[in-house]
């Protein structure tokens, strides 16, 4: 499967050594072998996310305060069987931080789960499986109501 990402960066192996603050270390990046490790833009945010696998698209959707690692223990598993997407949420993690804007509304788990679909549309998938843990369940709420039948299963 060719990826359309709006990719900004991507991490190679000597990443994680050369610029360990940016890209975090070797070790964490063991976890997920074979997985893409990049910034992505969507229309409001810089989302720092991680994606490997073969077979049926999983979103996995993070909790606060962590980020995308939290899946470290189950990532590579999944990997077997699905394609798994691991974002950090705008705000989290190493996403980046959008302007307040009116309301805090950049922060609304509507604008969240926008940037979700952004990322699972750009990589061609208009219906994926979706997990949330914690917070990270509103914005996977908020993708299958935008996008109403697109969304296979949500937990």
């Amino acid at each position: 499967m060719s990826t359309g990402l709006q990719m900004m960066a991507q991490a190679k192996a000597a990443d994680y050594q050369r610029d360990p603050t940016r890209w975090g270390s070797e070790a964490v990046a063991a976890h997920c072998p074979g997985f893409i490790h990049g910034d992505v833009r969507t229309s409001g945010a810089v989302i720092r996310l991680r994606h490997g696998g073969a077979g049926p698209p999983l979103l996995l959707v993070h909790g606060n305060p962590q980020n995308h690692t939290c899946w470290y223990k189950i990532a590579a598993r999944l990997a077997k069987d699905y394609h798994v997407i691991l974002p950090d949420l705008r705000g989290y993690g190493d996403s980046s931080l959008p302007a307040m804007g009116p309301d805090h509304a950049n922060y609304s788990f509507r604008a969240m789960a926008q940037d979700l679909l952004e990322i699972m549309d750009q990589l061609g998938y208009g219906m994926f499986f979706v997990a949330g843990h914690d917070r990270g369940d509103a914005p996977c709420t908020g993708c299958a109501s935008i996008i109403r039948s697109g969304c296979a299963r949500s937990a």
